[in-house]
C-alpha cells in the first residue's frame, strides 16, 4: 500500500471588517488570528464568509499547483530511478524512505511559508472535543467503507493497494514508518495545503468552489487511479468537516481514514492461511497470499503474495516425464529466454506430501524466485514463485512447497 485558531487572516485584506463595539455590560470576544493553534482548549467562532487565509486567490492556487507538481515530479522521478535488477523489497523500502523525506521537507517548507506570509489557518470552529468527536468516527467510517469496497472487488480482505505494498512482508520498523507517514505526516501536511491554504482562500468565491476544488486537488494528489473511487469522496468529507469544525476535525478524520487503511493492509498481508487446490494437487497458502479471480496465466493458477510477490501454478498434461527430464526441459526452454534463468547448480531434490520433487532458484525479469517441478497422477506440475527478495515471501514459499499434496 501505499501514498495531510480561530479563523485567521488580515484585517487589511477586509477593509469593510468592523469589530463590534464593546459594551460595558458584556465581554467582547474579538477574533484571534494567527498561524499557530490558539491557547486553551476551546474557541467559539463561526465560519467566515470570505477569505480566511488572507492570501490572494492566485497565490493560493499557485501554492496548490506547486504541491501537485512536486508530488507528480516525485512519482515520475521514483519510477525513472527504479532499476529492474533491484529487488522489489528493496524498492519498496527505498520508496517509503523517500516518501517520509518528502513529507518532512514539504511540511517544513509549507510551515515556513504560512509563518512568513501570516497565513490564516482555521484550526478549530467551536470546541476541540466536538471537532474530534466528528472527525475521528467519520474518518474511521470512511476508511472502513474503502476497505469494504476494495474487498468486494478483490474477493478477499483488501486495503489500499499502495498501503499493502508498503507494509506487506515488512517488519515492525517498516510498518511503524508507514503509520508515521500515513496517519501523522500526511494528514497534517495535506490538510494545511488543501483545506487551510487552498480552500481557506477560495471561500472568497463561495463555499462550493472551496470544497470542490480542494477535494479534486486532494484526489489528484494521490495519483492512484484505482483509488479515485473513494479519494474524491474523502476529499469532500474532509473539506466539509474543515468547513464546519476546522482543521482539527479534518486532520483527525484524515488520520483515522489512513489509520484504518493501514491496519487493514497489515491484516490483509498477514493473518491465517488457507488450503487451496489446483487440479490434482493442493497446498497451503500462507496468510496474505490470495488467488487472483482472473488468472494472468491461461489455463494456470495465479496467486498474489505480500510485498509484490507472486505465484503461478501450471499443469503440463501428456506423457509424464521423469523429474530429471522435467528439469532438463525447463533449463533447455529457459536457455533462450533472457527474462527467466535457472541459477546453475541450484537444483535440489526434496520430498513433499505429494511425492518427490525438484526445486531450483531462478531469476525472473531480474527478480529472485524459485521453481518446483513434480509429477502427480501422470501429470507434470510446475510451481513458480517470485519473492522479490522479501523475507516474508521466502518463508511463504517454504510453507507452500512443504504442503504440496495430492487431492
Amino acid at each position: 500500500m501505499t501514498g495531510e485558531p480561530p479563523v485567521t487572516g488580515h484585517p487589511e485584506a477586509h477593509p469593510d471588517w468592523a469589530y463590534p463595539p464593546v459594551q460595558a455590560t458584556s465581554v467582547a470576544v474579538l477574533p484571534q488570528r494567527s498561524f499557530l493553534p490558539p491557547a486553551g482548549t476551546t474557541t467559539s467562532l463561526s465560519p467566515a464568509a470570505g477569505n480566511e487565509s488572507g492570501l490572494p486567490v492566485g497565490t493560493a492556487l499557485t501554492v496548490g499547483g506547486l504541491g501537485l507538481l512536486l508530488s507528480l515530479g516525485l512519482t515520475l522521478w521514483s519510477r525513472s530511478q527504479s532499476d529492474a535488477t533491484q529487488q522489489i523489497d528493496h524498492q519498496l523500502r527505498l520508496s517509503l524512505v523517500i516518501t517520509l523525506g518528502f513529507y518532512v521537507l514539504l511540511g517544513g517548507a509549507l510551515g515556513a511559508f504560512c509563518v512568513q506570509r501570516r497565513v490564516g489557518l482555521t484550526w478549530i470552529r467551536g470546541s476541540a472535543p466536538v471537532a474530534l468527536l466528528w472527525g475521528l468516527p467519520l474518518g474511521a467510517a470512511g476508511g472502513g467503507l474503502a476497505v469494504l469496497l476494495n474487498s468486494a472487488i478483490a474477493g478477499h480482505l483488501a486495503s489500499d493497494p499502495r498501503a499493502e505494498l508498503l507494509v506487506g512482508g515488512g517488519g515492525a520498523l517498516r510498518i511503524g514508518l508507514t503509520v508515521v507517514v500515513t496517519a501523522a505526516l500526511a494528514p497534517v501536511v495535506e490538510e494545511v495545503l488543501f483545506r487551510g491554504v487552498l480552500a481557506g482562500t477560495l471561500l472568497s468565491r463561495g463555499p462550493a468552489p472551496a470544497v470542490w476544488v480542494s477535494a479534486v486537488a486532494f484526489s489528484i494528489w494521490h495519483m492512484n487511479p484505482t483509488s479515485l473511487r473513494y479519494y474524491v469522496f474523502m476529499g469532500l468529507l474532509l473539506a466539509t468537516l474543515w468547513r464546519k469544525h476546522g482543521l482539527l476535525a479534518s486532520m483527525a478524520a484524515h488520520a483515522a481514514f489512513n489509520g484504518v487503511l493501514t491496519i487493514a493492509a497489515v491484516a490483509a498481508t498477514t493473518g491465517a492461511g488457507h488450503v487451496t487446490s489446483y487440479e490434482s494437487i493442493s497446498f497451503q497458502l500462507p496468510g496474505g497470499w490470495h488467488e487472483q479471480r482472473t488468472s494472468i496465466v491461461p489455463g494456470g493458477m495465479a496467486v498474489e503474495g505480500p510485498g509484490g510477490a507472486g505465484l503461478v501454478v501450471l499443469a503440463r498434461p501428456g506423457a509424464a516425464p521423469t523429474l530429471e527430464q522435467m528439469f532438463g526441459n525447463l533449463v533447455a526452454a529457459e536457455s533462450g529466454n533472457p527474462l527467466r534463468t535457472v541459477q546453475p547448480g541450484s537444483e535440489r531434490r526434496m520430498q513433499t506430501p505429494a511425492g518427490e520433487a525438484i526445486e531450483a532458484d531462478i531469476t525472473l525479469s531480474g527478480q529472485p524466485g524459485h521453481v518446483l517441478d513434480l509429477v502427480v497422477n501422470g501429470t507434470a506440475y510446475e510451481l513458480i514463485v517470485v519473492t522479490g527478495g522479501s523475507p516474508a515471501a521466502e518463508r511463504g514459499w517454504h510453507l507452500i512447497t512443504a504442503s504440496v499434496a495430492t487431492r
